[in-house]
């Protein structure tokens, strides 16, 4: 990723910008690889697109990163040395696998971190895929990320139709592109993973005829690209437990409550 374009939409997105990048270099020196998830992560993406925001009123609302379960200790004594202080409530009940900090002397700079894996609805595994990209994660895993979560909000359909505006699928990993080999074999194992991935993509191909901050070109991309990684998901292998799963189908719960997993 070229870092040289890197002015966000508005004060806010550019000061979260810099303080992940520092946070990055920072645990880059003491071997501790950090990653940007979420939005920050798609806007630092997204450079010919990225003005869209400026009619979608996404606001960047605080900071997500990813790091290994092995530097949970490290990240921790790299947070505080950098004057954050940890929510204790979150680090009794789920430090384990999720950190919330803020920093005194930064007003409204939230940051949270995982550890492994989000685990929200559906599991986004990063044991082995944390350092294929830099400064963030890969961007299949950003799809998976922003697609997980079986009651999606705006947000993720609006980051989701950005970041597919600027990169095309391709069959493998490759520098600026969603992998859709990866998207497959990992939906390809879930069949409730992959009802959840398929549904809110076509929910987010419906979200973008509402979305007039996108012209005529822009919107077939989009198009062109959704209906694209759909078929591919579709006609791609299943295994046998995917296909067991697929005849009990929605009659019994195929996701995780958010509740479920960050609830004392």
């Amino acid at each position: 990723m070229d870092l040289g374009a890197t002015s966000l939409t508005s004060q806010q997105d550019q000061a979260f910008l810099a303080e992940g990048l520092r946070l990055i270099e920072k645990g880059q020196r003491r071997g501790v690889p950090l990653r940007l998830l979420g939005a920050v992560a798609v806007r630092l993406h997204c450079p010919t697109w990225r003005h869209l925001y400026e009619g979608m009123d996404r606001p960047i609302t605080d900071l997500d990163l990813m790091a290994l379960g092995k530097h949970n200790v490290a990240v921790q004594d790299l947070l505080g040395s950098q004057g954050y202080v940890a929510d204790q409530d979150v680090m009794r009940f789920f430090g384990s696998h999720r950190h919330i900090y803020e920093h005194p002397d930064r007003p409204g700079l939230k940051v949270d971190i995982f550890f492994g894996a989000l685990r929200f609805c559906h599991v986004v595994d990063f044991t082995r895929r944390l350092e294929i990209d830099y400064p963030t994660v890969s961007l299949a895993d950003l799809v998976l990320e922003k697609m997980q979560i079986v009651e999606i909000n705006a947000k993720d359909l609006k980051d989701t139709l950005v970041l597919l505006c600027e990169h095309a699928p391709s069959e493998t990993e490759k520098p600026e592109h969603v992998n859709l080999g990866y998207l497959c074999s990992v939906l390809g194992n879930d069949w409730g993973y992959y009802h959840t991935v398929t549904t809110n993509l076509v929910k987010t191909r419906e979200y973008l005829a509402e979305m007039t901050v996108f012209g005529p070109e822009p919107r077939r991309i989009v198009s062109e690209r959704l209906d694209e990684i759909l078929q591919a998901l579709k006609a791609a292998p299943k295994t046998l437990k995917w296909r067991l799963r697929e005849k009990v189908g929605t009659k019994a719960k195929w996701y995780t409550d958010v509740e479920e997993v960050y609830r004392p």
